[in-house]
């Protein structure tokens, strides 16, 4: 049964979660969608039945999760909305950018494809969320020349390239100590324990690893 018409909210909501934990690297699983989108493993696999029924998903036998050419197109139709209304929310309204996210998850189901079409010619289609991510049709995680700060080699002087952007906490502490997208750092060492040793507009702070394995930065030009 091919999906009829456009996919609900809450169809949205899972296709994006699906994408988002593929493109994080790790594998779909029902445990992880039901962490992420807060809901119970029972509710989430009646709802992936619902989407395979409808052909935006394939359920394999071994549990694997993949999404159908559809199934990723509706996700990253709404992940590209997203990122526009993040952009709109930070430069045009003026909202701190460790705030957006939230208010993005809020919008984005409402925007309209005269919207997109409108904040695209706004803000153009090569520029990025102010988290980092990239705003047009490639709305891949992966960014060319970046690694993640924890894998960065002692003495690079470099750019933040994307942040993380799901949990505000994390985004309001980063932003306490300048870590900020598309702000410099310089790279001093590691620790024993893994805890980063970095400098910071003259200040030296550390950060540790659950930290920095969610920061990818770039060498600054």
């Amino acid at each position: 049964m091919k999906a009829s018409g456009k996919a609900t909210i809450t169809q949205e909501n899972y296709l994006k979660t699906i994408w988002e934990l593929s493109q994080e690297g790790g594998s779909s699983s029902g445990s992880k969608i039901a962490t992420e989108l807060g809901v119970t493993p029972p509710a989430v696999s009646l709802a992936l039945r619902r989407l395979a029924k409808e052909e935006y998903l394939k359920l394999g036998k071994d549990g694997k999760i993949s999404l159908t050419s559809n199934g990723r197109k509706t996700a990253e139709d709404l992940i590209i909305r997203h990122r526009l209304i993040e952009k709109l929310l930070a430069e045009v309204l003026g909202m701190e950018w460790y705030k957006v996210h939230e208010e993005a998850e809020k919008l984005e189901h409402a925007v309209s494809p005269e919207m997109e079409e409108r904040l695209f010619k706004l803000f153009g289609r090569n520029g990025t969320c102010p988290h980092g991510n990239p705003l047009g049709r490639a709305a891949l995680r992966k960014i060319e020349n970046a690694v993640l700060l924890f894998e960065a080699p002692p003495g690079m002087k470099a750019t933040v390239a994307r942040i993380y952007e799901k949990d505000r906490t994390f985004l309001e502490y980063l932003d306490r100590l300048g870590i900020i997208p598309q702000g410099n750092l310089e790279i001093l060492g590691k620790m024993p324990d893994d805890t980063l040793k970095l400098k910071i507009g003259g200040r030296m702070v550390t950060l540790g690893k659950k930290a920095s394995t969610r920061i990818w930065v770039e060498p600054k030009k």
